[in-house]
């Protein structure tokens, strides 16, 4: 459990983190866009279980809950993204406010300091953010204690990713 009995937070990105880069093609997307709800099978089917798996097994482990933060926020709508993490089993695993606020002209650093500061119980050295990208965090939002790990995009979440972010938290686990 984390220290002084809060919660472990992790934020998550969606692409190149849970759906890997090149997972589906640009008419599969296209249609999801489209249509989410009527093509979510379809991205379901395209999405590899493995960083799924592991981003479960980083939850259960670690009694983590997963705020999203990823840009499926504005581009989907939430009923969508909730359908979709509940397919992959990690709805359950996401905390009870499992969204980041959506900010207009939105970075992912400003959505991560509004829902810190919503949620003043939760510390940062209890955080980790999974985005394959570089966001900063240090030096343009002055996150000094908060863990960044980048999956590479095109493989996503996987085994030395789930092996780092138990690592940061000083969970012994076997990984396999």
């Amino acid at each position: 459990e984390a220290g002084g009995g809060g919660v472990r937070i992790v934020f998550l990105d969606l692409d190149g983190v849970v759906v890997p880069f090149g997972s589906y093609a640009d008419t599969d997307l296209g249609l999801i866009r489209s249509s989410p709800h009527a093509h979510l099978d379809l991205l379901v089917q395209k999405t590899p279980a493995g960083p799924a798996a592991l981003l479960r097994q980083l939850a259960d482990t670690a009694e983590a809950r997963f705020v999203l933060i990823s840009s499926w926020r504005k581009a989907f709508p939430m009923s969508f993204n909730q359908a979709f993490l509940r397919r992959l089993g990690l709805l359950d695993r996401c905390h009870d406010d499992w969204c980041a606020p959506f900010r207009f002209s939105s970075h992912k650093g400003h959505d991560i300091g509004a829902w810190l500061g919503e949620h003043k119980t939760v510390r940062q050295r209890d955080c980790l953010v999974l985005d394959d990208e570089e966001l900063g965090l240090r030096e343009s939002y002055g996150f000094k204690r908060l863990a960044h790990i980048r999956p590479v995009p095109n493989i996503g979440f996987a085994h030395g990713d789930l092996a780092c972010a138990l690592a940061l938290w000083k969970i012994v686990e076997a990984v396999p």
